[in-house]
């Protein structure tokens, strides 16, 4: 009968004692992989693994903006900045809806960015020129700290407030950096030096199990690396299954999303395609709504990538192009679904 699967089951006192071909498990599958079956002898039910993605729209930013990193939860994620010439204004979301939070010191676009809605960091971007500026945001107002080792356009951030890394970027000279600085709540130190140079570079995860994720090098030549960084040195793993860049990411070393961006920057070619990295592989997930480039996600050092919203940047799909408030939020389960009882 079309649509309908039959399974051969044994029974004892009228309760199932195994299906034929599945595997018996006392409890759920685990780890499991997409489409996994089993028989939880606990549960007396057969099991079957099914993940769920898919994009789901949020509230509206109060100001569409671009070119803006973000930082938090899903519930809890802030944004400041953007934009060109630069903006000076923060906005929270709550899990549904966008508030006006406290200005910036420096009014910034292209900056790094991690931490939480309550112990958020940025540091560098570019105003009327490229900056080294840094403050931390406690949820309601942003605070000067030290300023970065060295000005940066475009660098990647990851870390906390407390454990932050800048990483890459154009020093301003139109050229690629290589240099990690890394900031412990007091001071800057200079961390390790990237194997490929980068602008445009996105990064995640933490400074001692951190991920940069393709860019720029040299300028203008759109690339497919991928490093991770141990907290010492950067190592080149799997390449991204595109070269990418002006896309946007969230998540840890070992469960990262990345979201659409440029393929090639010289052709402007724009992407709606997202991946995911379990620490080994890349596998193309759900697509984003639209076509778009320099959006912002939330991220920070303790959730992994299903804890996250991708906001404004770029709509490439429009005609003509704009830059968009919009608010997607992510929905990443996994669900063991129960088939049958019997």
């Amino acid at each position: 009968m079309s649509g309908i699967v039959r399974y051969n089951r044994t029974r004892t006192s009228g309760l199932i004692k195994g299906v034929a071909g599945v595997p018996a498990v006392s409890g759920d599958k685990s780890p499991a992989t997409a489409g996994d079956m089993w028989y939880n002898s606990s549960s007396n039910t057969l099991r079957c693994y099914i993940p769920i993605t898919a994009w789901s729209a949020g509230g509206a930013l109060g100001t569409a903006r671009n070119d803006c990193m973000g930082f938090g939860t899903s519930g809890a994620a802030g944004v400041a900045g953007g934009n060109h010439p630069a903006l000076g204004t923060t906005e929270e979301y709550n899990g549904s809806s966008w508030s006006a939070g406290g200005d910036t010191n420096t009014d910034a676009h292209g900056y790094a960015s991690a931490g939480l809605l309550t112990a958020g960091i940025k540091a560098c971007g570019y105003t009327t020129s490229t900056v080294a500026g840094a403050e931390t945001y406690d949820g309601s107002s942003w605070t000067a700290i030290p300023d970065c080792t060295s000005a940066r356009y475009e660098p990647g951030g990851l870390g906390t407030a407390t454990a932050f890394a800048v990483v890459a970027g154009d020093p301003g000279s139109n050229t690629v950096s290589d240099t990690t600085f890394i900031y412990n709540g007091t001071a800057w130190s200079t961390g390790g030096t990237l194997n490929t140079p980068g602008h445009y570079v996105n990064c995640t995860g933490t400074t001692t199990a951190g991920l940069r994720i393709g860019g720029l090098n040299p300028i203008g030549t759109t690339s497919d690396v991928i490093e991770e960084y141990n907290g010492t040195d950067w190592t080149t793993v799997t390449s991204y299954p595109t070269t990418i860049t002006h896309r946007a990411c969230a998540g840890l070393q070992t469960d990262t999303l990345v979201a659409a961006g440029k393929t090639n920057n010289a052709t402007s070619a724009v992407t709606d395609d997202c991946y995911s990295y379990d620490g080994t592989n890349w596998t193309q997930t759900t697509d984003y709504p639209h076509k778009s480039f320099l959006g912002g996600m939330s991220k920070n050092d303790a959730t992994a990538s299903s804890d996250t919203i991708h906001f404004g940047g770029n709509n490439n799909t429009a005609s003509p192009q704009v830059i968009v408030a919009l608010t997607f939020e992510w929905l990443d389960t996994v669900a063991n679904r129960t088939i049958s009882t019997e």
